[in-house]
Order: C-alpha cells, then sequence, then structure tokens
C-alpha cells in the first residue's frame, strides 16, 4: 500500500510537471513546480523526447528549465505579453530580436540600460531595419520607442535571461520631458539567453533565420528509414494534440492519420501520463486537461484579445454551418464597445474594433476552432466544445451595474 501510495504522488508530480511545461515552457526556480520538474527531470526529458520529439533543458545549479516546444502547426501563433497582458506588436518583436542578439555579443555579465539602448540602436542599423531612436525629435515617436523597449527588456526579465541588479534615475520612457536620466544595471544569464530559440535546426546549424524553420535532418530519407518517418508523424501528432486545442483529423497528412489508428493505445497512454484523456470525435481529436475549466485550456491567458476570441466563437457557432461576413464579425465588436465603455480601452481608437476582431479571429483560426474562405468564417465541429455559455446580449450595458463573476472575467477594466 505505501509502495503504491508512493507511486501515485510520483505519477502526479509528474503529470503536475508535463502539464506546467506545456503551459510555461520556461520555469525558473522561483516558481511553484520547479521542484517536481527536477526530482524527476530525467523521467520528464525522456517522456518529451519520446513522444514530442521535443528537448527539456534542466539546470538545477542556475535554477530553471527550458522546454524546446516546436509547434506542428504553421502560421499565426499567439503573441508574447508584457506585464500588463498587452501583445506585442510587429515593432517590439523588432526590438526583442535586436536585443537577444545584442545582449550575445555582449562580452560581460553585466550590462546597463543605456548600454542596451546603444547596442539595440547598432544592432537595428546593422540588420537593415529602422533604427532605435529613443531621442528621436518628436516625443511621441521617442516615447513609443523606449515603451517597446521596456516591454522587450520586461518579457526577458520574466524569463529570467535579464535580472534588474541596481537603479538610478527616474522614468526611463519620460526622460527628455524631465531630464532626469535613468539607468539600471543588469546582469545577463547567458545561459537562459542561448536557449531562447527553439527550432527545428539549432541556431549553430543555421546559416540564416529561415535555415531555422527547415525540417531538419532526416527527412530527405524518408523512403529508406520508414520507422523513422512513422516516429516523427506520431511525435507531430502529440505536439498538435498538446500544443493546440484540437487536433483536426483533416488536416493531417496520410502517415500522420495512420499513426492515429496504429498507436491509438500509445498516444491514449502518455496523455495519461500527462493527466489528460484522449477524447476522439470524427472530424478531431482532442487532449483534455480534466482539472480545468474548457476555456482555460486554450485561452489561459485573461487578456482582451483572448475575451474578444470567445465571445466571437460563441457568436459564430449560433449559425451552424453557415459562414459570418467579415462585416459581421466588425459589428459584433462594434456593438460590445459601444455596450461596455469601459473594457478595451487601448483599443479604442478609430479602427480600434477592427484590430481587436482581427486579432480574435487570428487566434481562434490557429487553434482551428474557425475557418475562413471567400464567404466569411464559418465555426468548426470542435468550436462547440469550447465555446461559453454567455450571451452578449444578456451583459449590462451600464458601466456602473452589477455583473456576475462571469461577465466581470469577460469585460476586465484595464489599468493603463
Amino acid at each position: 500500500m505505501i509502495v503504491d501510495v508512493a507511486a501515485q504522488e510520483a505519477a502526479a508530480a509528474r503529470a503536475q510537471a508535463i502539464r506546467q511545461l506545456l503551459d510555461s515552457p520556461m520555469v525558473g526556480r522561483t516558481e511553484n513546480g520547479f521542484t517536481g520538474i527536477a526530482v524527476h527531470e530525467s523521467w520528464l526529458r525522456e517522456w518529451f523526447a519520446e513522444s514530442c520529439g521535443w528537448i527539456l533543458h534542466t539546470d538545477v545549479r542556475r535554477g530553471f528549465a527550458r522546454l524546446a516546444k516546436i509547434s506542428s502547426a504553421d502560421g499565426y501563433a499567439p503573441p508574447a505579453l508584457d506585464a500588463g497582458d498587452r501583445p506585442f506588436d510587429r515593432r517590439t518583436y523588432v526590438l526583442l530580436c535586436a536585443l537577444a542578439a545584442a545582449l550575445g555579443e555582449h562580452s560581460r555579465a553585466r550590462i546597463s540600460l543605456k548600454a542596451i539602448a546603444e547596442a539595440v540602436a547598432d544592432m537595428t542599423l546593422r540588420a537593415g531595419v529602422r533604427t532605435y531612436d529613443p531621442d528621436n525629435p518628436k516625443r511621441a515617436v521617442g516615447r513609443g520607442e523606449r515603451r517597446r523597449l521596456l516591454r522587450a527588456i520586461g518579457l526577458l526579465e520574466s524569463l529570467g535571461v535579464l535580472a534588474e541588479r541596481h537603479r538610478v534615475g527616474g522614468d526611463y520612457i519620460q526622460d527628455r520631458a524631465t531630464n532626469v536620466e535613468t539607468n539600471v544595471l543588469y546582469e545577463i544569464d547567458e545561459r537562459r539567453l542561448a536557449l531562447l530559440i527553439a527550432a527545428p535546426v539549432p541556431p549553430a546549424a543555421a546559416s540564416s533565420w529561415t535555415d531555422l524553420l527547415s525540417s531538419g535532418p532526416g527527412d530527405e530519407h524518408d523512403e529508406q528509414d520508414r520507422p523513422g518517418r512513422h516516429r516523427r508523424a506520431l511525435n507531430r501528432v502529440m505536439r498538435r494534440l498538446l500544443d493546440d486545442a484540437v487536433c483536426d483529423i483533416g488536416a493531417l497528412d496520410d502517415d500522420e492519420r495512420q499513426r492515429l489508428t496504429a498507436d491509438r493505445p500509445r498516444i491514449k497512454g502518455w496523455l495519461a501520463e500527462a493527466g489528460m484523456e484522449l477524447e476522439c470525435r470524427a472530424e478531431y481529436w482532442a487532449a483534455v486537461d480534466t482539472s480545468a475549466a474548457p476555456a482555460s485550456m486554450i485561452l489561459p491567458k485573461d487578456t482582451i484579445v483572448s475575451n474578444a476570441a470567445l465571445l466571437l466563437a460563441s457568436y459564430i457557432v449560433t449559425e451552424p454551418g453557415q459562414w459570418v461576413r467579415e462585416r459581421q464579425t466588425h459589428d459584433f465588436i462594434a456593438d460590445l464597445f459601444r455596450d461596455h465603455p469601459r473594457w478595451a480601452k487601448s483599443f479604442r481608437d478609430d479602427d480600434g474594433h477592427r484590430r481587436l476582431t482581427a486579432q480574435a479571429l487570428r487566434l481562434l483560426s490557429r487553434f482551428g476552432l474557425v475557418a475562413r474562405d471567400a464567404d466569411g468564417w464559418r465555426a468548426s465541429s470542435a468550436a462547440h466544445r469550447w465555446v461559453l455559455s454567455v450571451e452578449a446580449e444578456s451583459l449590462s450595458a451600464r458601466p456602473d451595474a452589477a455583473v456576475d463573476e462571469n461577465q466581470q472575467a469577460l469585460f476586465p477594466e484595464e489599468d493603463l
């Protein structure tokens, strides 16, 4: 009995570690669950390698674990979020890449904010993109550049790549307006920095960024390497099950569909070890974490875009088998703006409802819950599994009116 209890506790700890790494591929020492990952590191490394072909790096001395997840899906992926859960725009991604490259060239373990700004400016110039210009005479432009760089730095801080050690001055964004220079000393964790990129081809083996996205070694010998081809197909199926809301049967190739039939017991066993159940439908398969709320399986972050996506999905599935035109989706979000004036403040410019609609639809499309063609948008069969039982019309139009917990979660007031 004692042995059984110990085995059950170990299995539960491993399942929790798998789900944590799937949700947060970079886990630090101070986060809950790191101890479980460190204790079961060998078992977890083998599990991820065998089931998904993913590499798990665990550095107990430095205090972090990094799961190098490589998605099998193409196209849109959810954007990175800053500390305020606002998605990165394209310029912020450019500065993030320039920042990471600059840190990689830095020869010392510490770097100042002033040195970061200079290095990013130099890196953007060398890369042939718009040069980082925090002192642009147009104050709004300069503040926007500084704000985006701080968002990129904040992301690397949350991942443990940078750690603030000393600060002087006031607000870096407002330096030009206040004439008070801000500077911060950061410590660089070069090991975490080196593991930021997860790609089919290691950066050291790629001559350009496009080479990172190639299929990797071995695929050119598929006909001679049938076991290897089957293993890679099975890995791709497991990646879809673990990394996407649904595994759309119609989107699989012949090898992948064959794995669904031939390796179903193996797939179910892996998912059981992760604390998940396999849900099989004619149109899709899904890995279901029964301990989580259905919406949180695909949209764990409570953000404006994810809330809009859930509401849009609920709206689109009300017309089963029918196409919802692009204009109708814009009108739906515009109606929410009108009825809930304190919601989505960062999207309240002239074209904000269209931007929010586009981001929400891309998120739903990324998870295979909606599909698009020339006629508009239509919900997939899997969308009915995750839609909310909340109707937008039932939500109060008065900002000061009482709302229930579900409504409050869908329409939070932004703290800008």
